[in-house]
C-alpha cells in the first residue's frame, strides 16, 4: 500500500553545491510533520521540493501513488497549500480580497463569486482575522499578514497544508492558537500538515512526527520522545541545549 507522501532517496543541489542528500521518508494522510534543523540544514529546500518549485537530481517524490513531477498545476494546487515564511506582497488589497485568492483553483472564468466570499468569512471567523477584513493588507503588522496567509492556505481547501517558519511572526500567544489550529484541523478534517519550526519544544504539543535534519542528510525520523534524544540535541544544536525530563528542551548557559 502507498504512503500518502512518500520522499525517496532525493538530493538537490544549488549550482556544484549539494544541500540535501540521499533523503527519504513517508508521510501518512492525516499526520503533522515538523521539519526540523539548523539554519542551512536543508528544510526550506526539502519544502520547496515537496511544492515541486526546484528539480531534484536524484531519487522521486510522490504523492498518493503519483511522482509529483506528473502532477498539473491545477490539479496540484487542489492538493496542496501553501503558507511562506516571508510575505512580500506590495498592494492595497483589502484583506478580504487576498483572502479570496486562495480560491483561484477553483475559480475557472471570471470573479469570485458570493459563495466563494462566504468560504472566506468562515475561516476568517475560525481563525480570528474577520475583523479585519476590510482593511489593507500592507496595514497589518507582521503577525496579522502571517495569521491572514494562514487563512488564506485554509480556504484553498487543500488536503495537504505545507508551511515555512509559520510561528516567526507570531508571539506566544497567537502560536499556542495556531498549534492549537493545527491540532483540529489533523483531527477533525483529516489534513495532512508539514511545517518547519526552529522550536523543538512545538513538536511535543500535538501528536506529530519529526524528520530531524542535519548536515543535508536526515538524523532522526519519528515520534518527538524518539527523535529528540540528548545526543541527537548535541549534535545539532550544541552543547548549551538540553533535554529535561519533562521533555522540554532549554538553554544551559
Amino acid at each position: 500500500m502507498n504512503k500518502y507522501i512518500s520522499v525517496k532517496n532525493i538530493s538537490c543541489c544549488y549550482g556544484k553545491k549539494e544541500v540535501l542528500s540521499d533523503i527519504s521518508m513517508d508521510i501518512d494522510k492525516g499526520k503533522i510533520l515538523f521539519l526540523m534543523g539548523n539554519n542551512g540544514s536543508g528544510k526550506t529546500t526539502l519544502l520547496k521540493c515537496l511544492l515541486n518549485n526546484i528539480p531534484i537530481q536524484k531519487g522521486s517524490i510522490l504523492f498518493d501513488g503519483k511522482l509529483v513531477s506528473d502532477i498539473s498545476k491545477s490539479d496540484f494546487s487542489k492538493m496542496i497549500s501553501y503558507v511562506p515564511q516571508n510575505i512580500n506582497l506590495n498592494c492595497d488589497l483589502k484583506v478580504k480580497d487576498y483572502l479570496v485568492l486562495g480560491r483561484n483553483p477553483y475559480i475557472a472564468f471570471g470573479s469570485p463569486t458570493s459563495s466563494d466570499y462566504e468560504i472566506v468569512e468562515k475561516y476568517a471567523l475560525q481563525t480570528g482575522v474577520l475583523e479585519i477584513l476590510t482593511q489593507p493588507f500592507n496595514s497589518l503588522s507582521g503577525g496579522q499578514k502571517q495569521w491572514v496567509t494562514i487563512t488564506r492556505a485554509l480556504i484553498q481547501e487543500a488536503p495537504v497544508l505545507v508551511m515555512d517558519e509559520p510561528m516567526s511572526a507570531l508571539d506566544l500567544e497567537k502560536q499556542a492558537e495556531l498549534l492549537i489550529l493545527l491540532k483540529r484541523l489533523k483531527d477533525e478534517f483529516g489534513k495532512t500538515i508539514i511545517l518547519t519550526s526552529h522550536n523543538p519544544n512545538h513538536c511535543f504539543c500535538v501528536d506529530s512526527i519529526v524528520c530531524l535534519l542535519n548536515h543535508k542528510h536526515v538524523l532522526a525520523f519519528g515520534n518527538p520522545k524518539q527523535v529528540f534524544t540528548q545526543e541527537h540535541i548535541y549534535d545539532v544544536y550544541g552543547p548549551h541545549i538540553l533535554l529535561r525530563t519533562d521533555n522540554l528542551i532549554e538553554f544551559s548557559l
